[in-house]
């Protein structure tokens, strides 16, 4: 991962960035606050969704409601997931999940910011500038859902994005996912 500004490839500034960005307490940020969440939960612990769940518990976000839970999850429902709803922080309101599956015989990590009332094309403007998400591979539209998704392996050997909108109905909001071979 080549990244620009403030953000490095160190533990050190993967601590700093993540309590810098997961402590503050403004609500409802601009569509750039989305990105830099998203890149600091998800991009920045690729393969490394116990540090995810780590933060979860350190910053106390709410666990989510057993309908929003089914709402979010992977369609296989004896996938691992975990979710939440984070209030406060750079970004907020969103959810936050992560996910384990299966592809290839190696297991996947995945991590995911969802949003409701934001432009998720403006989100990935901000992203691009942030981060190289790579190389778009695949794109469909259909039910009124567009999927988008590309190779991060820039990011992180195996590494992908996608982000699912509903631009297609002209609805605004989206999922932000990051996926990764599992490191423990």
């Amino acid at each position: 991962m080549r990244p620009r500004g403030r953000f490095r490839r160190s533990f050190g500034a993967v601590v700093t960035v993540s309590v810098c960005l997961l402590s503050s307490f403004a609500v409802a940020l601009p569509e750039e606050d989305v990105a830099i969440a998203f890149i600091a939960h998800c991009v920045l612990n690729a393969g490394r969704i116990d540090k995810v769940e780590a933060a979860a518990r350190v910053f106390d976000y709410e666990l989510l409601q057993p309908d929003q839970a089914i709402m979010l999850a992977p369609q296989d429902p004896n996938a691992y997931f975990k979710g939440w709803l984070v209030r406060k922080g750079q970004g907020a309101p969103y959810f936050l999940g992560v996910a384990e599956g299966v592809m290839n015989r190696e297991v996947l990590s995945t991590c995911s910011v969802s949003i409701g009332e934001y432009d998720t094309d403006l989100i990935e403007t901000h992203l691009r500038a942030h981060v190289n998400i790579g190389r778009l591979i695949s794109e469909d539209r259909s039910g009124g859902q567009r999927w988008r998704l590309w190779d991060a392996s820039a990011i992180a050997k195996g590494a992908l994005i996608s982000i699912t909108d509903a631009k297609n109905l002209g609805l605004e909001g989206g999922t932000f996912s990051f996926s990764s071979p599992r490191q423990r």
